[in-house]
């Protein structure tokens, strides 16, 4: 995993208008429609996805909108992994710092 490069990425969601959604209690579960797959994820998953759906945001962007401290690296390690295994899952992608899509 190559986190510390993507910091200065922004993120967006991937055609979030094609996942369908289904609440279980906490746990949502989102099928895909392009990969055809369902993805189990929790309420902070949930969150970040919506609110990549709406605009591009970089790690620290995210951080601060969801409500905690960007400058806490425990925090930024957390989200950066998240951020990774959303992309490998094909739900975001990262735009470079130049703004192209990678």
């Amino acid at each position: 995993m190559t986190t510390s490069s993507h910091i200065s990425w922004s993120w967006h969601a991937l055609n979030p208008s094609s996942w369908s959604q289904t609440r279980c209690g906490e746990t949502i579960l989102l099928f895909n429609p392009a990969s055809n797959e369902t993805h189990v994820l929790n309420t902070l998953t949930r969150a970040i996805l919506e609110l990549l759906s709406g605009e591009t945001l970089t790690l620290a962007q995210l951080i601060d909108r969801l409500g905690y401290d960007p400058c806490d690296q425990e925090v930024v390690a957390t989200h950066a992994r998240l951020l990774w295994e959303l992309d490998q899952l094909g739900l975001i992608f990262p735009v470079d710092p130049c703004g192209s899509a990678t």
